[in-house]
């Protein structure tokens, strides 16, 4: 992610947001439909769950330690 000088400062953290949501909410969506399909039923959803929300904290927790006054860390983009 890169910030634009003409960008509110506060939409990082609305982006922060929406990738925890997503992070956690497609793994949890795929574990229960395999759940469903192969009839687990708590097993994938519960996996799915927790591998989502660890890589949502994650990458929440890179974004909210990461100082908007370094522009270009190489260090950012490793994951992405």
């Amino acid at each position: 992610m890169t910030d634009r000088p003409d960008r509110d400062p506060r939409l990082r953290f609305v982006t922060a947001g929406m990738e925890f949501f997503f992070a956690v909410g497609l793994p949890t969506a795929g574990g229960l439909l395999l759940d469903m399909h192969l009839g687990f039923l708590p097993l994938w959803t519960l996996l799915g769950l927790a591998l989502g929300f660890a890589a949502g904290v994650y990458r929440l927790v890179r974004e909210v330690r990461r100082d908007p006054a370094r522009q270009d860390d190489p260090r950012d983009r490793q994951g992405d």
